[in-house]
């Protein structure tokens, strides 16, 4: 059957060092093909992309094959690789060698090309994300409020069981996409054809989900209810255990527990299933159960690796708002002007980027309105006489010092920029002034969204990265600006 005709347009975003390690761990390979023959089952695929250090070495890869050698597999499938650096070079100094690893930079940036991709295209329906990394729930819940439906694939013994009661749909690469042929128990049925289930499928059904823990428990993984259910709905499409005679899942897997084959525990608000003849594990019993599983779960966890999580997550939730928070800051600025088209998103964008590469320029976290507005205009007209083709899309028919200057207080009003007093010292005065500034609301989703986008590290780099950049670039401020925008 061909599913084009029922569903509509599929994201794929593939985090591959995730992917390709957590295969490694297993000696397997990832096969490309297969994959994306599976994402094809849910949909046409109008976006894939794979996220990846391209260039540095894996040690968890041992003697398998390096990520460099990987992008024209991906490339031949119709799949983008996306560069993404993990390690930035120390000081000014093009000669220095001295790195340093940056944490999550494949994370943060698969979770604001989803964003902008769900903005950007209304159309696409389903986003796949192949990756069994706990840090993108914040991705997912943003997905689903946002009506998107997300299914996640990953490899079964790396993937968090935290994810699946999250998506709609939790695919483990290793048994449903490219099952190992010489690893049987990883093997279940083949899935039935039909979606009409009653209640005359019951024992069928029963006996799937006693299966099912069974695998998992003989593979050393201890599944949450909302995994059975997942693993269940992939034996059994369309399944609803109402048509069945149960009022919830929790009810049918309760049947289910009366054979006495398995048992299922509440452990804290999560429930569990195991098999009947055992005792409840220590890891669901244990505190270390709520740090979340990852491919890193065999390192001991320690203060600074809590804090880099935090980090990770509050700089995660914060792309995560940029939708809604830039829908609401085009709806206040249509109210204040006539003159929004498609392209005030962008214009807004690089606002920010601009005012930020000013800041630090002139070594300050903080520029008078007039100052602001003067510079930025100026930058702009430069690269439109200079016919800088991406700024002259933008900008060309909407420029003007009154629209920039309008643009900004826009931004300020509703608090990408934070107003403040400051005193400053102008040109011919002997005495400093005091009067209005603004600064960079960094904690705003649009100006964290922005400022990640563009400068590809984390906010707290931001400043350092821009100090490194070459300092002879052309036509000025101007031209050092635009060289960045073309990167």
């Amino acid at each position: 059957m061909n599913n084009d005709f029922v569903l509509g347009d599929v994201a794929l975003f593939i985090d591959w060092e995730n992917f390709k390690i957590s295969l490694a761990g297993g000696n397997r390979v990832p096969n490309v093909s297969a994959l994306k023959e599976e994402v094809s089952n849910h949909g046409r695929v109008v976006v894939a992309k794979a996220y990846a250090d391209w260039v540095t070495r894996s040690p968890e890869l041992k003697g398998a094959s390096q990520f460099v050698n990987d992008p024209p597999a991906l490339y031949a499938s119709g799949i983008e690789p996306v560069y993404v650096p993990t390690r930035l070079q120390l000081g000014n100094s093009n000669n220095s060698n001295r790195t340093i690893t940056v944490k999550n930079s494949v994370d943060v940036k698969m979770t604001a090309d989803c964003i902008e991709c769900a903005h950007s295209y209304p159309n696409i329906d389903t986003f796949v994300i192949v990756s069994g990394d706990s840090d993108f729930i914040h991705v997912i819940n943003a997905l689903r409020t946002m009506g998107k439906k997300v299914i996640i694939i990953g490899v079964s013994w790396t993937t968090s069981r935290r994810l699946s009661a999250l998506v709609d749909g939790l695919i483990f690469y290793d048994i449903d996409v490219d099952q190992d042929s010489n690893n049987a128990s990883n093997t279940y049925n083949a899935p039935p054809t039909r979606n009409n289930y009653s209640r005359q499928d019951v024992p069928d059904i029963l006996q799937s989900i006693e299966n099912i823990v069974i695998r998992e428990r003989e593979s050393g993984r201890i599944p949450l209810l909302t995994s059975v259910k997942q693993r269940l709905i992939r034996q059994y499409p369309g399944l609803d255990e109402r048509r069945l005679g149960f009022t919830g899942f929790k009810k049918l897997v309760q049947a289910a527990t009366e054979q006495g084959k398995i048992q299922m525990v509440t452990v804290g608000m999560a429930d569990w299933v195991i098999l009947a003849d055992e005792p409840v594990p220590e890891e669901i019993t244990s505190e270390e159960t709520d740090i979340s599983e990852n491919i890193d779960n065999a390192i001991d966890a320690n203060t600074e690796e809590s804090n880099e999580l935090k980090t990770s997550t509050d700089n995660s939730e914060k792309l995560a708002a940029y939708s809604g928070a830039m829908s609401e800051l085009l709806s206040s600025l249509e109210k204040a002007s006539s003159t929004r088209d498609d392209n005030d998103e962008s214009r807004i964008n690089q606002i920010i980027v601009m005012s930020d590469y000013l800041y630090d320029v002139k070594e300050s976290t903080s520029i008078t309105p007039n100052t602001l507005g003067d510079e930025i205009s100026s930058n702009i007209k430069g690269a439109l006489d200079a016919e800088v083709e991406e700024i002259k899309i933008l900008w060309e028919k909407t420029f003007s010092k009154t629209y920039v200057n309008k643009l900004i207080k826009g931004l300020s009003d509703e608090k990408v920029f934070t107003k403040s007093w400051g005193s400053v010292q102008e040109e011919g005065s002997d005495k400093p002034k005091r009067k209005r500034t603004l600064s960079l609301n960094r904690e705003h989703p649009v100006v964290y969204y922005a400022l990640e986008s563009h400068w590809g590290q984390s906010m707290e780099d931001n400043a350092s990265f821009a100090s490194n950049e070459d300092e002879d670039s052309g036509s000025g401020l101007a031209g050092r600006v635009m060289r960045l925008f073309s990167r």
